[in-house]
């Protein structure tokens, strides 16, 4: 009976800590600055295709922002480290996780930087997740030059 209050304890820990956005340092980063590289989304498309693929697509675009939208990177670090994959979570690595989330950054749009994303959570508690700003919709009239 212990190990039952036990799991219900860790889902609704790793529940509340989804839900609840890690505050952000005074001295913040924002995903739009170029937060991964280019090789380290490389390594993590290949890490999404082995552990990930097999259950789900990415979230991306409007399912991410509505997600991830002003909280950190160490919310999606910690939830993707804890509840992935649905058969055995906490079996990715911390290092794959975050390649995991360079890639995810770049099939959402971030633009990519010349430092991968690192695996220390004080580090990742610092980068907020930002979405870029669409511009006003074309209403069909011409553009003047």
């Amino acid at each position: 009976m212990a190990w039952r209050a036990t799991v219900v304890g860790l889902v609704v820990a790793v529940s509340a800590s989804a839900q609840t956005p890690t505050p952000v340092a005074a001295d913040s980063m924002s995903t739009l600055r170029g937060v991964y590289t280019g090789d380290q989304a490389k390594r993590g498309k290949e890490a999404y295709l082995t552990y990930c693929r097999s259950c789900h697509l990415p979230s991306t675009g409007d399912t991410f922002a509505k997600r991830w939208a002003g909280k950190t990177i160490l919310d999606l670090f910690t939830y993707i480290y804890e509840t992935m994959p649905d058969n055995n979570p906490r079996s990715v690595s911390e290092s794959d996780d975050a390649d995991i989330i360079g890639y995810l950054l770049q099939v959402t749009g971030m633009p990519a930087g010349s430092r991968e994303l690192p695996v220390v959570p004080d580090s990742l508690k610092a980068i907020r997740i930002e979405m870029k700003k669409e511009g006003p919709p074309h209403t069909g009239a011409p553009r003047m030059k």
